[in-house]
This record gives structure tokens, C-alpha cells and sequence, in this order.
């Protein structure tokens, strides 16, 4: 099948206000759309209102949405709207809605690669691990990396957590209010890219062949699991978690309302 996207947007109002009730049903009813009426094309829905931010995040398969979700220039007004979107197992990108001054109606600024961030790495491992600048030895198997970094990845979330009790109108997914479902969860990604430091980007090379077997790289942002690299029989198995947090792309850090 094609045009499987993952799509996570985030919505925040402009002069820092929180979002009302109905103000976050009628958001979440305008963007999650695909074949003309609302669903998500292969990826389970999530709203999550984040008090805390004062911010809407929607997660939806939006590979076969007929238009953007904001189509009313009038929203950009009150709303900022973010949205990171996963092509089909790919690196995730990320861009901004706006309004065309010309035309007077929404589209989205040129879709950029996301970065995102981990800030402390554990190595579990049976062999000897390179020696590594700020990498220390914290137990007989296990190594402790200090100093954070930069990669790319891809977290496509189509298929996770579908079974016959799901409820389908084809492939069109419908909300479920009671699914537990956040980004917390590791999934199987398909690349990672690292951006720094050096020896991460050496080590990625050639699909991780460089990486001891039977060695688990756990990658944290904040104390939050954000990347796994699982290498068994030769073989690197790679899992993702990223998510708004661990974002440091820097045109949505410069424009975050905070």
C-alpha cells in the first residue's frame, strides 16, 4: 500500500491562552481527516490536551487526507500549528502551517528533516566497547556515554497495536477515547542517522556492522527511552520513541510558545 504517513500535529493558540474543551474537539474533528470525512489511514488516533503546555498533539494517518486540516486562514489568527510527519518509513520531517498572503488560504512551509536529541546513552555489552572520548565503564558489562547528541530517525507508527477489535470503515481508523496508546512505547524504526558526536556517526556506518554482537545501545532524553539499537546475530535492530520533547528542530524552538 502507499501514502501511509504518520502525522503528529501540535496546536497552540497564539496570545499563550489554554485551549477550551470545545475548542479541542472542534481541532481535533478539522484536521484528523482522510477520504473526505474524519479518520486516519493505518495509524491508531491519539489527542492528547497537555495542560501542563498549553498545547493539542494529534497523531493520525494522514497519507490520504483530500486537504490540509487548516484550510481557514482565519485560524492562524488564534492557532500555531506544527505538524511532524513520518513518509512511509522514512526520516521524519517536520514543517509549519501558514497563511499565503497571496491567496488568502493555508498551506505549509517546505518540509524540512527533523533533529531530534538524546542527552545520555547505556551500553550493554558482552565484548570490550571502543575506547571512547566521556565514555566510562559503570559495571562489569555495562558503559555510560555522558554528553548528549543529534540524529535523525524515522517513527512511523502505522500498524502498531491493530488487531480484529479494532474498529474499521476500510482503512479509515475511528477514535477510540479509552486507547492507552502514547510515545512512550519503543517501535521498530527504519534508520537512524546520527548527527553527532563523531564516533555515533562512525559507528553508523554500513548499517552498524561496527557494533559488538549481542550489545544494546539505550539512548535517554531526560530520563526517557528515546532510541534502542539491539545488535543480535550480526543483525542491528533499531527502535524509536521520539517525540515533541526530544524535537530540537530550530525554527519550532524559536517559535514554541512557552
Amino acid at each position: 500500500m502507499s501514502n501511509i504517513y504518520t502525522s503528529d500535529i501540535r496546536i497552540q493558540r497564539r496570545d499563550g491562552a489554554h485551549l477550551g474543551n470545545d475548542e479541542i474537539e472542534t481541532l481535533f474533528q478539522k484536521t484528523v481527516n482522510v477520504h473526505g470525512e474524519f479518520g486516519s489511514y493505518w495509524v491508531r488516533i491519539v489527542k492528547k490536551y497537555r495542560p501542563q503546555l498549553k498545547c493539542l498533539d494529534i497523531q493520525f494517518g494522514s497519507g490520504k487526507r483530500t486537504e490540509d486540516p487548516f484550510d481557514d486562514p482565519a485560524l492562524f489568527e488564534l492557532y500555531r500549528v506544527t505538524e511532524r510527519i513520518n513518509y512511509e518509513g522514512s526520516l521524519d520531517h517536520i514543517t509549519e502551517y501558514y497563511i499565503n498572503k497571496d491567496h488568502g488560504y493555508a498551506s505549509t512551509a517546505e518540509p524540512r528533516i527533523c533533529k531530534y536529541a538524546f542527552d545520555k546513552i547505556h551500553i550493554h555489552t558482552s565484548a570490550k566497547w571502543p575506547d571512547w572520548p566521556e565514555l566510562e565503564q559503570i559495571g562489569s558489562s555495562e558503559y555510560r556515554f555522558k554528553h548528549g547528541g543529534i540524529y535523525h530517525s524515522s517513527n512511523c507508527k502505522s500498524f502498531v497495536d491493530l488487531d480484529e477489535e479494532t474498529p474499521f470503515y476500510g482503512p479509515c481508523l475511528q477514535y477510540t477515547d479509552d486507547y492507552a496508546y502514547d510515545y512512550f512505547v519503543l517501535n521498530p524504526c527504519e534508520q537512524i542517522d546520527f548527527l553527532t558526536p563523531a564516533p555515533l556517526i562512525s559507528l553508523g556506518k554500513n548499517d552498524f556492522v561496527e557494533i559488538p554482537d549481542d550489545s544494546k545501545l539505550t539512548f535517554y532524553f531526560r530520563s526517557r527511552k528515546v532510541l534502542e539499537i539491539h545488535k543480535l546475530y550480526g543483525r542491528a535492530e533499531l527502535y524509536s520513541a521520539d517525540y515533541w520533547d526530544n524535537c530540537i528542530d530550530e525554527i519550532y524552538l524559536r517559535n514554541i510558545i512557552k
